[in-house]
């Protein structure tokens, strides 16, 4: 998995035993998959005009994109929720649940209009956030470069859900022990939920904006490890 700096460009200086030339920075690879071809177009557009992002591979089906990411192994992807059904994947929640099996060093990112239930579904697939078409605030470069520094890009719907979810697996244990969220992860979701932004919250507190989506980022995937951890003993129980 590539190195990310802080300015979302991908870190490639480690060098061979005895040589102290440092390499050049490589781009962050990513692979875009989105069922219409305008929207696809669009995205991998806006991707490589900012210069810090390569993509390595695109799909229009949910097959496709499994294949594209399995086969490339980028460090961020960019996966359409809706992505129309292929032999192995009936859509991109399906792409994100078995890509994100097969490659789990992938950083996934769903794309989606709706911040409904449906993209929320995408967080137990695999994803690590959320892009909205919509949107008025995150673009396509500023999710992926924070995706690539190990944040999680959430909208409201995304930070109420996980709240609610954390709460009726407290009230509602199980097998798998419901996640634990700190009360800055909890604090940082609250006030997404209410409709802040990270830049905001950030300010509030007198912190970086990367250290709000690191917050964000690891409520995030204690939730998604749950999910996995779940998943992985319904395999093993006897039917």
């Amino acid at each position: 998995m590539t190195d990310i700096r802080a300015d979302g460009t991908a870190d490639h200086t480690r060098h061979a035993a005895g040589d102290e030339r440092p390499h050049p920075p490589e781009a962050v690879t990513i692979v875009v998959a989105d069922g219409d071809p305008g929207r696809l177009a669009v995205l991998v557009r806006w991707l490589e005009a900012d210069g810090r992002f390569d993509v390595v591979g695109q799909a229009g089906d949910a097959t496709g994109a499994v294949e594209t990411i399995v086969t490339t192994v980028p460090d961020v992807a960019f996966v359409d929720i809706n992505l129309p059904a292929g032999p192995t994947a009936t859509d991109g929640v399906a792409a994100l649940a078995i890509t994100h099996r097969q490659r789990p060093a992938v950083r996934l990112v769903a794309v989606a209009i709706d911040d409904d239930d449906r993209a929320y579904a995408a967080l137990a697939a695999g994803a690590m956030g959320l892009y909205l078409w919509n949107d008025p605030v995150a673009t396509a470069v500023d999710v992926a470069a924070g995706v690539a520094r190990g944040e999680s890009p959430l909208t409201a719907g995304w930070a109420g859900r996980i709240i609610d979810e954390v709460r009726w697996l407290a009230r509602e244990p199980g097998l798998v022990p419901a996640p634990e969220l700190t009360p800055t992860e909890l604090e940082v979701l609250r006030r997404i939920a209410a409709g802040a932004t990270p830049a905001a919250i950030a300010e509030l507190h007198g912190v970086t904006v990367h250290l709000v989506g690191l917050h964000a980022g690891v409520a995030v995937t204690k939730v998604r490890r749950h999910h996995d951890d779940r998943h992985q003993l319904e395999q093993v129980r006897p039917a």
